[in-house]
This record gives C-alpha cells, structure tokens and sequence, in this order.
C-alpha cells in the first residue's frame, strides 16, 4: 500500500469509526427497541395494574365514579391488552407479573360483580357482611397487587438502565478500539514513513555530497519506493552527466590543446613559410596577390610590399616565360601544372625557376597556389653534368671502341700467331725449336688471356655480361679444368688435387663456360703463387631444402703458398691489385683474375671468401646458386665445343667454303688449315667481292670477316641474306670470324643475319669443329 494510500485510510479512520458505530447503533437499535418494547410492555403492565387498583379501589367507594360501560370498557381493554402483551412476556418474573395482573384482573372483574350484585340486594342488613368481605378482599387483592406493581416498576427502571448502560459500553468498547486502530495505525504509518524518509534522507544527503554509487535501496510500491527510484534514476543520470561532463571535459581539454597546438601549427607553419627557401605565394583568380613570403620576393628582385602590390595578369613577365598559360590551364582544368622556365622578371632578375601551381579553392572562389625555387645554379650544374656525362659517354663509347679496337687488332695478328703455332707445332721439330716453340705458344697464350681479362672486366664494368641456363656436368667441368692446369702445376713440382663430393648431382643448371672461368682463375692464381706443396680443389653440393632443387655449389681451393697479408685481403678482389708490388715482378699477372671471379661469383647469386696467413698458403670459397637436375638432359651438340662428324670424315668431305677477309695472314692461316682436306676453299678480300662470288657460284659455308675496307662483312651479309630472300635461296651458313668478341659485336652480327660467331684467334679443331656442326646430320 502506497503513501496516498494509507493516508486515505488514516483520513477515512474516523468515517469508518462513525460508520462502524452508526452500524452498531443500527445493530443495537434492535436490542434497544426490544428492550425499549419490554420496557413499553412493563409500563403498560404497571399502568394496567395501577388502572386495576383504581377500578379494585373504586368498589371500596361508596359510589363507582364512572358509569358502568365505562368501568366495562375499561376493563376489557386492559384484558385485551393483558392479552396482547403475553408473546412478548420472556422472562419468568414478566410472565409472573403479567400471570399476576390477569389474575388480578379476573379477581376485579368478579368483585366488581359481586359489588353490583350487592348494589342491587335490597336487603341491607343481609349484604353488610358480605360489603366488609368483599372489602376485605378488595384491600386483600390491593395489598397482593402492591408487590406486583412495585417490581413492574423496578423492571421498567432497571430495563431503562440497562438500555442505557449497553449502548454506553460498547460506545466505550468502540471508541476504545477505534482509536487503539487508529493508533496503531498511525503510529505504524508514521514509523514505516519514517524508515522511508530515512533511508531517503541518507540517499539524499550521499548525492548532495557527490556519492553517486550507492544507490538509494527502498523496497516497495509506495511513493517513497517511487521517489527512491526516481532519485536513483537522478543519480544514474548524474552519473551519466558527470561522464559527459567529465568527457565534454576532457574534449574542451583536448580541444583547447588541439587549438593551442594549431596556433603553434599555425604560427610555426607560417614561419615556414615566411623563412622557407621556396617561394611561395597565393594569388586570386582575377590576378591580384593574396600573400607572397620573403623568398618569392627576393628570387623575383622585389620587396614584400612590391610583390603583393603585382597583379600576375598584367605582368609581361608571366606571358613571356607561360607562366600565365600555365595558370590560366590550372584554374580552368583543376590539374596541378609544373615546369621548369626560364623568367626575365619585370624587376629585373634573370631566373631559371622550378614552378609548381596547384589549383585552390577559398570562400568558394578559385585561388592559385604557386610555388617556385630558384634553380638557376641547379640548370648551370645541370647543363655542366650532362656535358660531362656527354663527356664521359664520349670517353666511354672511345673506350669501347678502343677496346674493341685493340683487341681486334691484337686478335688479328695473334690469329695468325697462335694459328701458324699450332701448324708449325705439328712438323718435325728437334728438341730446341719445339721448345722455342712452346716458349712462342705459352706467350701467345697468356698474352690472350690478358686481352680476354680485359675485355671480360670491360663486359662485367658495362652490365653486358649475361649467364647462360644449360646443363652441364660440374665433375667433368672439374677435371677438365684441372686437366689444363695439370702440365702447369707438374711443371713447377705442384701436386694438383681434386676432390668430389659423391653426393654432387651429375647434372647441374647454369653456365659452365663462367664456371669454367672461375675454376681456371683460382687454380691457375693458386699454381702461380705456390713455390712447392700442392693445390687442393674441392667441390660439394649444399641442398636449400628437401624439396627445393636449388643447390648452392661450394668450390674450395686451397694451396700452401706465398699466402696474402691481412691488410691486403680487403682488397684483394678490386681490379688491378695484387698483394705488393714486389708480386707483379716476381709473378706477373694484371691482377683481373679475382676481379673477374668477385664480379661472376656475385652475377650467381653467390658468395666468395679468402682466408689466408702469410707463408702457410691461402683458402678461397665460393659458393654458386645453381640448379639440380634429376634427368640427363637429351644430348644437344654446341657448334662451338663439339662436332657431329668425325675430323677425318670433315676433313674428307668436297665442301666449297668462301673466306672473306682483309687479312694476308690470316687467308694464309686458314689456308694452312684447309690443306690436306678435300675443301675447295676460296677468298675474298672484301665483302662486295664476296656478294659477286656469292651471286655466281654457290658455296656451303662462309667464314665472314666483319670488319673489312669497301664493304664489311654486316653490310655484305645483310645484303646477301636480302638476295636470298628476293630469289626465294636455302639460307648458306654463314659463321662471323671476327677479332671483335664484346657482347655488342655478338649481338650485331646475329642482327645482320650471321649463323655463328667465332672470335679470333681461332685454333684449327676449333675451326673444324664448327664446320663438322654445320653439316647436315
């Protein structure tokens, strides 16, 4: 029950109190008109038995006072009444009382009948006896009367009282209980209402000193319960406030750090701005200045107040330099626009600028942004570097072409050299000219290997030294190398061991030429520099995983040489650098060799390492990144390493072979080399002779030189392949025999439509070889 409510019942208490006693006094209303009944019934009975003794005492008179129908009515209306009255006679003293007046009313009755009988008795003598009897009676009837009449008064009192003492008892009764209700009540109102306004009070006095934690706990439905929820709603909600004000708090925080951090921002930004050594400046659509920082004005020769003042469309400046058709394509299209130009400024400065517009929009109106640097010492720079580069391009492209100069003409002589060696070497000798010989052939050939150095440097300098994809045999590579050095090292009293890892793959992917290089520069760098002891080759295959078929080669070579220095071992693998001077005397050597492995080492993905201490010898390692083969690769045949005809078979075959070259010596050489065959050679000294024979008789094979006076060898084969292509000919082979062996020469002469390209000095079974290639199978 809520507060309102029982309020309402402490209001309605005493209308319930009033209620409950109109009740009872409608309840008791009853008892009283019963007892007020009895108390009617007890005066009737008292008036009737006072009437009988008037009427009883009447007869003792002389005279009756009222007529006789009177004295009869009155009589029967008290029998009738004595009648009436007997249902509601209850008690035994009331049916007594009333039995009483009955009998006493039949006793007046007969009195008064003897009285009458009396009255009319002539004889008087005779009745005065009968007068005093019945008078005797009559006092006698009186006297037994008194008794009656005096308890129906006492009756009559004590019904009175009784009435009276009930309704006033229990309105005692009544009252009593109503106010102990209403007390109890009230006090159960007033002690529950003041645990609530407690335990409200508290909650309240928490949240007027900030608690806002402890809810305020009151059970119930009442008003009080109400308002503890409600304030526990205020405090859930004070809660919240204070989140949000402590947050709304925080954010004016940040805010206002953010705000002090723009301001710097913004204060730093503009001196940015103002000191940066761009110039910058803003200008508005229709041309006039915005801003300009100090630099804009310094690079153009003005002051900041004179450069504000400018309206860029009115300045000759811009359209001469397009700057302004520059802008003018910004602001219309949007699109950042940048160029370098050359401004004669209207305030008299001459200035490369680096100019950058970017399109702005501010208030909804279109603003140019321009920024712009002083580049004039930066072009001058330039234009010097790209001279020097020229320069340096011009230097390059003369290397180039003295290289290829100096190695052609070195090569040319050399072919006939190392060419006229090996025929010379194949005659009866004694024993001092072939050693002669052999002093001539070891010269020739270490004087073309310095030239191959070179040129292989000059390549790997350049980036045009590309790695071949072939399979390829690592063991026999191996031993091959180690078969070429072995004369060397026995020569000297060097032992020269090769080791094998069993678990090698037989078959490997990459360039064995390349790796035949580095085998022959470490080995044959190791034979030269060991006095006495023994050169060790290794080689192992290491796995990058099971399932890879990558394979990192790892090459050892170890000798017991003159060792190298620890200072000298950094650099050891730069170009031209060996370990002292005193080596170049004692060994000789250009010092390329490592140079050249380093660089190829490092084309393959791989690694090389040298440990070494002076006068206990020298251990380099490298490691290849090459590829495993399960399979044996079907067997292909290179014209340059093979033949698909035996030499004597070639050599007994009737082929016509042209010879184009400028060279005497070496048509002689090649010459030399066709004797005792069944080739019909024939020569040309340039490529237009060439194009004539060509166009008269037919040939199997032609040797083309490529460098040659009136027409060379790339114009005469282009030609020539154009002629085959005009009368619909089988294509001859026609191998390019050149002393130019660069990469660019290669590539030129596969261009002009040679089929292969051999590089002098070119030995007889090589020369051979390549023709056995070229036969058809």
């Amino acid at each position: 029950m809520n507060i309102r409510n029982r309020l309402k019942w402490l209001v309605m208490l005493p209308v319930v109190a009033l209620l409950l006693l109109s009740a009872f006094v409608l309840f008791y209303q009853k008892h009283a008109e019963e007892v007020s009944q009895k108390v009617i019934v007890t005066n009737t009975l008292y008036q009737h038995a006072n009437e009988l003794n008037i009427l009883t005492l009447e007869i003792l008179g002389s005279t009756i006072n009222r007529p006789r129908e009177q004295w009869h009515a009155k009589w029967q209306q008290i029998a009738q009444d004595v009648s009436e009255l007997q249902p509601y006679m209850q008690s035994d003293d009331e049916r007594y009382l009333l039995q009483r007046l009955q009998i006493t009313l039949d006793h007046t009755q007969q009195l008064h009948e003897e009285r009458d009988l009396l009255d009319v008795d002539p004889d008087a003598g005779q009745k005065k006896p009968y007068q005093r009897l019945l008078e005797q009676r009559i006092r006698i009837e009186v006297q037994t009367m008194a008794p009656a009449v005096a308890r129906l008064q006492d009756l009559q009192q004590s019904g009175l009282h009784a009435i009276v003492r009930q309704q006033g008892n229990w309105s005692i009764l009544l009252m009593i209980g109503l106010t102990v209700a209403l007390y109890s009540f009230s006090t159960l109102l007033s002690r529950t209402l003041n645990r609530s306004f407690a335990v409200l009070q508290k909650g309240i006095q928490r949240l007027g000193e900030g608690d806002l934690q402890q809810a305020i706990v009151l059970a119930g439905t009442d008003e009080m319960s109400d308002i503890a929820h409600q304030v526990n709603h205020m405090m859930v909600r004070l809660q919240q406030l204070t989140v949000s004000r402590n947050t709304l708090q925080q954010e004016i925080n940040e805010r206002q750090r953010i705000e002090k951090q723009l301001a710097e921002t913004l204060d730093f930004n503009r001196q940015i701005i103002a000191e940066s050594p761009v110039g910058i400046a803003v200008f508005h659509q229709d041309g006039h200045t915005m801003m300009g920082n100090k630099t804009a004005a310094e690079i153009v020769g003005a002051t900041p107040e004179q450069f504000v003042s400018r309206n860029f469309r009115q300045l000759d400046s811009w359209r001469q330099s397009g700057l302004l058709e520059m802008a003018n394509r910004c602001l219309e299209e949007g699109i950042l626009q940048r160029r370098e130009l050359f401004m004669r400024t209207s305030f008299g400065a001459h200035v490369w600028l680096d100019c950058q517009l970017v399109p702005l929009s501010m208030n909804n109106q279109p603003h140019l942004l321009v920024l712009f640097a002083d580049i004039t010492r930066f072009h001058e720079t330039r234009q010097a570097l790209q001279q020097a580069k020229e320069t340096a391009e011009a230097a390059n492209r003369s290397k180039g072409e003295f290289l290829a100069n100096m190695s052609h003409e070195i090569r040319t002589p050399m072919n006939a050299i190392l060419g006229m060696t090996d025929l010379l070497w194949e005659t009866t000798l004694s024993g001092e000219q072939r050693k002669q010989l052999q002093i001539i052939r070891t010269a020739g050939e270490t004087l073309l290997g310095i030239i191959n150095d070179i040129l292989d440097i000059s390549k790997i300098e350049a980036g045009q030294l590309s790695l071949e994809e072939i399979a390829f045999n690592p063991v026999e590579e191996l031993e091959s190398c180690c078969e070429m050095l072995a004369p060397r090292a026995h020569g000297k009293g060097v032992r020269l061991i090769s080791l094998n890892d069993p678990s090698l793959p037989t078959w490997l992917k990459g360039d064995p030429a390349r790796l035949r290089q580095i085998v022959l520069n470490l080995l044959s760098n190791a034979i030269k520099f060991t006095p006495q002891g023994q050169v060790v080759i290794a080689m192992r295959g290491e796995h990058a995983g099971e399932n890879s078929d990558h394979l990192s080669l790892v090459i050892t070579v170890q000798d017991t040489g003159i060792g190298i220095p620890p200072e000298q071992q950094r650099h050891i693998f730069d170009s031209f650098v060996q370990g002292d001077s005193s080596v170049t005397r004692r060994f000789g050597g250009t010092g390329l060799g490592l140079a050249i492995v380093k660089r190829l080492v490092t084309l393959m993905d791989g690694r090389i390492t040298v440990q070494s201490q002076p006068g206990h010898g020298t251990v380099f390692e490298c490691a290849l990144q090459l590829r495993s083969m399960a399979a044996v690769p079907p067997c292909t045949i290179s014209p340059l390493v093979g033949s698909a005809t035996p030499f004597a078979q070639i050599s007994q075959q009737p082929l016509r072979i042209l010879l184009v070259d400028d060279s005497e010596e070496n048509r002689l050489l090649i010459q030399a080399y066709s004797k005792d065959t069944a080739f019909l050679l024939t020569v040309a000294e340039h490529g237009a002779a060439a194009l004539a024979l060509l166009q008269e008789q037919p040939f199997d094979v032609v040797f083309m030189d490529m460098q040659m006076p009136v027409m060379d060898g790339f114009a005469a084969t282009r030609a020539w392949r154009n002629w085959e292509m005009e009368h619909q000919l089988s294509p001859i082979p026609i191998v390019a025999l050149t002393a130019y062996a660069m990469k660019e020469d290669v590539e030129r002469t596969h261009e002009a439509g040679c089929t292969l390209h051999l590089s002098k000095p070119i030995k007889k079974k090589k020369w051979l070889d390549t023709i056995g290639a070229l036969l058809p199978a």
